[in-house]
Parts: structure tokens; sequence; C-alpha cells
């Protein structure tokens, strides 16, 4: 059988003179997607479909980007691909659509949308199991209740502490989660937590060898995450859809200019995404961050209080949070590690650590302890300097909101101003105790 190709073309601009353009080629007929415990759930609308193989070519193009640490930057990305739907991908939802993109990678991203001529693709196939699976008679039991809430579960820390959060509504809880190696920790974080509807979705996108080699920026890649969510919540005609994490990183306030941080649970995301989902549906989604107003440290305190001192250890053990697990390097330096070993000197690490104190699970190095050899390479220290100064400039008698303000980057102050989900003094107030935490820890 000769399967019929689906071409999408991308185009990007950089901001380079030297390298003003770059392009990458794929086929939506190579993208092949799995699913765990789908069935029942029911058809996905067709626009929503079109939405998550969006989201994957969006991921597929970040991954195939120079690593964050580079000065590569993108400005523009031109985007041409087939959809099932497209009249519904009107000048609204298209705008909707590069509104996220533009909050998450700060690049102009522009979608030239033609009509689907090939009957079905593997989401077709993979997400249209639900409903033959939903056809079949099957005793009522409690995982056959109504959905109220859609959850993004990652198996991270946030996440799982917010599992907590919604112990009392576990059985009108989906869980939506995207794995690669986690699949099964994610698995036994839900059940030891009481969650028993967990659906996990991975895919794999066969792309010639021609194409750039993958580094991987992931300024998009929740855009994924959340597309995924997206099709569930309309699946299960959910009233909230909830993305955790805690309000520091999801305001993404840099401790130095140089740092691009990842805007994955950014209140404009959640915004424009409702609204993206408003339009190709009818249906209004309360897309939410309960963490938005939350530290870290704070979120563990709340998931310490629901567990006995075993489940939590068991509990912790199992969450991930470090960018180089799967690596042998500790940041970019000489220092190595074992693959599978947290580093203990990436952001997520540090503020892991800031969090959980000598709860925490072991780390190739540890900052809190205040020696060792590898812990004075300067590269590996890198983080940890950035954010104690930062800690400190926080904490500093005289700063106030309007100093703090300052410093935010441009969309955050759209999203805390005109009556947004936070005001300027409540993300002050968060940051000094994300800042508190820190040096509780480290000094």
């Amino acid at each position: 059988m000769i399967r019929r190709k689906l071409p999408v073309d991308i185009v990007a601009t950089m901001r380079l003179p030297r390298d003003p353009q770059k392009t990458l080629k794929l086929d939506l007929a190579t993208l092949t997607w799995s699913a765990h415990n789908l069935g029942g759930l029911g058809r996905p609308h067709p626009a929503l479909l079109d939405l998550l193989e969006i989201a994957r070519t969006v991921h597929e193009f970040d991954r195939r980007q120079p690593k964050r640490t580079t000065g590569v930057r993108v400005r523009q990305v031109h985007v041409t691909m087939s959809l099932r739907e497209p009249t519904l991908w009107t000048s609204a939802a298209t705008s909707e659509l590069s509104a996220v993109l533009r909050v998450q990678g700060n690049a102009e991203w522009v979608f030239d949308f033609t009509k689907r001529t090939a009957k079905a693709t593997s989401a077709d196939l993979v997400f249209a199991r639900g409903e033959l699976e939903k056809a079949r008679p099957k005793k009522t039991t409690k995982q056959g209740q109504s959905v109220e809430n859609v959850m993004l579960f990652s198996g991270g820390l946030d996440s799982t502490a917010g599992l907590a959060t919604l112990m009392e509504q576990a059985d009108k809880t989906l869980l939506v989660a995207y794995y690669a190696r986690n699949r099964t920790k994610q698995q036994n974080i839900a059940k030891e937590m009481g969650f028993r509807r967990l659906v996990q979705i991975a895919s794999n996108w066969t792309v010639s060898e021609t194409a750039p080699r993958v580094g991987g920026q992931f300024m998009y890649r929740s855009f994924l995450f959340l597309a995924l969510a997206l099709l569930f919540a309309d699946v299960t005609r959910a009233k909230s859809l909830f993305q955790f994490e805690n309000g520091p990183l999801a305001l993404a306030v840099e401790p130095l200019d140089l740092y691009r941080i990842t805007r994955h649970a950014h209140p404009l995301v959640h915004r424009h995404l409702a609204g993206l989902f408003k339009i190709l549906t009818g249906r209004t989604i309360n897309l939410s961050n309960p963490f938005l107003n939350t530290t870290k440290g704070e979120a563990v305190k709340l998931l310490r209080s629901r567990l006995t001192r075993d489940q939590f250890r068991s509990i912790i053990a199992l969450t991930e949070s470090c960018w180089y697990l799967n690596s042998k390097i500790i940041v970019a330096g000489q220092p190595r590690k074992k693959n599978g070993e947290p580093c203990g000197a990436c952001v997520p690490c540090l503020v892991r650590k800031a969090a959980l104190g000598a709860h925490d699970t072991a780390a190739a190095i540890d900052f809190s302890n205040g020696g060792g050899r590898v812990t004075r390479d300067p590269v590996v220290r890198v983080h940890y300097e950035s954010y104690s100064a930062f800690a400190e400039r926080l904490l500093e008698k005289g700063l106030d909101v309007y100093d703090f303000m300052e410093s935010v980057p441009a969309a955050t102050r759209i999203a805390l101003r005109d009556g947004g989900e936070m005001t300027p003094a409540e993300a002050f107030a968060l940051y000094r105790r994300f800042a508190k935490e820190w040096t509780r820890t480290y000094t």
C-alpha cells in the first residue's frame, strides 16, 4: 500500500543576517501517535485534531533548532500545511494561534492552510479508537462517571502537587499526559494519589536525514501538551482544564536579561488558547493555572499535607524535574554524572531543591551543602549564581513593586495589568516569597 504524502513546509526567517532563512520539510503521513487508556472517551472534533497536528508540527520545528544557549534566534516562521477543516480556521482563529506562539517564542508565526485530500492520518486512526470502544457495552463503575475536569499531568513536582488539590474530585477528573521515558512513573504517581483516569499519549515523527539535527529550544513544548488536553476537554465536555505550574516559573521573569525562560503556563498562553478553543468549537473552557500565585515550596507544603510521610517520600522520588536527566553532563561544564541522575545545577533542579530542602532526591551536586570541587566549576555555577543574585535583589529593602515591574517581560506586564489573573503587587509578593525559599536553602 502506497501512503499518500501530506507535506508540511516550514520556512524560518532568522534574526542573524549571515543565515537569513532555514527550511524544514515534513510529511504528516510519517507522524505516528500512540495512546494508552483511550477507550470510552469518544471521537474528537476535526478542528482539534488539526490543532493537535499543528502543535506537533511546531514542536518538531522547535526540536530541530539550536539549543537556547546559542545566539541563533528566529524572527518569523511560515508554515504551509493541509487541514481537515480549514474553513474553521478563520482570521480570528489564526490570530489567536499566532498570539499563543508569539508569547511562547517571541517570533511571528504565519500559517497557510489548505483542504486535505487524504482520508486519514495516524491521529485519525488512534483517537477514533475511543469512539469504537465507547460503543462496546460495559459495566457502570466510578470510571464511567462524567468528566468535569481535565488536568494536564507531566509527572513533575508541580503537576503532582496539583493532584493534591483535586483528590476529592479524582473520579471526575481525567489526567492527560504526554510521555517519553516516564510512562510508568506517571502511572504510579496517579495510582498512588487515587486517580484512575489517566490517558497517556506519545508520538514519533520519521524525518528526512537531511533535516536539521535535533538540538532543541523547547519554547513551544507545552503548546503540544495543551492542544492534547483541549482535545480531551472537548471530547469529555469538561468544564475546566487545569495546568499546574508554580507562579515564578509561569510568569517567567528572568533573573538576568540573557535568560530565555520558557512560558509553558503563562497567563497569556492560557488566555489565547481558551479564545482559540471557543472559536473552533463554540464552547467556553475554563483554562487556568491554580498555582499561579503559589511558589514551588508552597505547592510542596500542600502536597505534604495530603500524604503520609512515607507516601510523600515515595511520590517525590518518582517525580522528575532535571533538564539534563537523560544526559551525562552537568549544565554544559566538564564534570559528568550518571545518565538518569538529576544534575542539581540546572534551574529546575535548583528551584526544586529550594522547595524540598533535605527531602529532595539525591542529585549529582548539591549547592546547599556548600562544598565539593565540582560546585566550583564556573559553568556549573552559572544558574546558581544568577538566581542567588536575583533573590538578593528581590529582598533588598528599598525595592518596591514599581522597581520590580521594570524588570518584568512585556508579555507578563500585559498579563498583570487591567484586571488580569494577578495584580503587580501580588506578583511582587510572590517573587519575594520565592526569594526567601531560595535564601533559606542556599545561604
